[in-house]
């Protein structure tokens, strides 16, 4: 009767994997409360979710995490701060130009649009390879829009999966707590779902990190 509470059950299973979303996303928003770390918190975030989709996660999540978040800081705290002024400065064009405030042509509008598009997916695109592979971070970023180019669908489902916690906040603000709580986590997994299968296709042979 009480079968679904055995510690080998497919509920137990997935209730696990469930705390430790809870546990990687708490840790991912407490890492992220510096803005010069949120793009190492994410990367470590990234990695963890892997390891927990694939059912590697060995040593447990905030160790796992930690372990992550030290090895890529350097690096991803680079890409992130090439990243942020870019975003600012995008963002600050559109808002000024929504206001009035910049005497520009139409056309420009939809031009920042399409840049601050492109700029999202690529840095999504660009934490998540910074979270599985060794590379400079020119070969980062570089990647980062070819993954866009050759594997658009998959790009445009990562990042509106991953954006969907924010969506919520803004539309559904009474659901913050639970979105605090839970949300970042499960939208990653989802994600994490999707970019894994890609991964699965590049990799030939073995070449990420810690795998060997």
């Amino acid at each position: 009767m009480w079968n679904f509470l055995r510690p080998d059950s497919k509920f137990m299973l997935y209730a696990n994997k469930f705390c430790d979303l809870i546990a990687l996303n708490l840790m991912m928003l407490i890492f992220c409360i510096p803005v010069f770390t949120i793009g190492t918190s994410i990367t470590a975030m990234h990695y963890v979710l892997l390891k927990i989709l694939r059912d590697e996660l060995s040593g447990g999540v905030i160790r796992t995490f930690w372990t992550a978040f030290k090895s890529n800081f350097k690096q991803a705290t680079q890409l992130w701060l090439i990243y942020l002024p870019a975003g600012v400065l995008i963002l600050w064009d559109l808002l000024m130009f929504h206001k009035g405030l910049i005497p520009l042509p139409t056309v420009l509008k939809y031009v920042l649009i399409v840049l601050g598009i492109v700029w999202m997916l690529s840095l999504n695109w660009a934490l998540i390879l910074q979270s599985r592979y060794d590379n400079p971070i020119k070969a980062t970023i570089r990647n980062s829009l070819l993954f866009c180019l050759f594997h658009p669908l998959d790009t445009l489902l990562i990042s509106a999966v991953l954006c969907i916690p924010f969506v919520l906040i803004v539309f559904l603000p009474q659901l913050m707590p639970v979105i605090l709580i839970c949300g970042f986590g499960l939208s990653g997994i989802l994600a994490a779902g999707l970019y894994s299968r890609i991964f699965i296709r590049h990799e030939t042979e073995p070449s990420s990190k810690g795998e060997s």
